[in-house]
C-alpha cells in the first residue's frame, strides 16, 4: 500500500517542478532524505516543513493531506494577494535601464 505522506511530497516536488537536488538546495534538507520521504520509508520524517516551504505549499496538507494542495487554483496566490496591484494579463515588475548604462565605479557598467 502506497503512504500518503510520500505520494504527496513527491507530488509537491513534482508541482514546484524541482528535481530532489533543488529541493535539497532549497530547503537544507539531505536528497537521501528527501527520497526516503518519497519511497515512504521514514515514519516520521523530519524537515517537512522546510520542504514546505521550497515546495510552496501549505505544511499541514503535506503533513496529514487536509486542506488544499497547491495544484488547486484556490490555493494559487493572486497577483493582488501578492502586491496589492489589481489584476491584469500581465505586470511590469522591472523596467531595464536605457542602454548604455553608466554608473561611476560600478562594475560590468559602460
Amino acid at each position: 500500500m502506497e503512504d500518503p505522506l510520500a505520494a504527496r511530497a513527491l507530488a509537491a516536488r513534482k508541482f514546484a517542478k524541482l528535481t530532489q537536488r533543488q529541493a535539497e538546495e532549497h530547503s537544507g534538507v539531505r536528497q537521501s532524505d528527501i527520497s526516503k520521504i518519497e519511497r515512504g520509508e521514514t515514519v516520521r520524517p523530519s524537515g517537512l516543513v522546510q520542504l514546505a516551504r521550497a515546495y510552496r505549499c501549505d505544511p499541514i496538507w503535506l503533513v496529514t493531506g487536509e486542506g488544499r494542495a497547491p495544484w488547486e487554483e484556490a490555493a494559487l496566490p493572486r497577483s493582488s494577494d501578492i502586491t496589492g496591484e489589481r489584476d491584469g494579463p500581465y505586470r511590469v515588475t522591472r523596467v531595464p535601464p536605457p542602454i548604455p548604462f553608466y554608473r561611476p565605479g560600478t562594475p560590468g557598467t559602460v
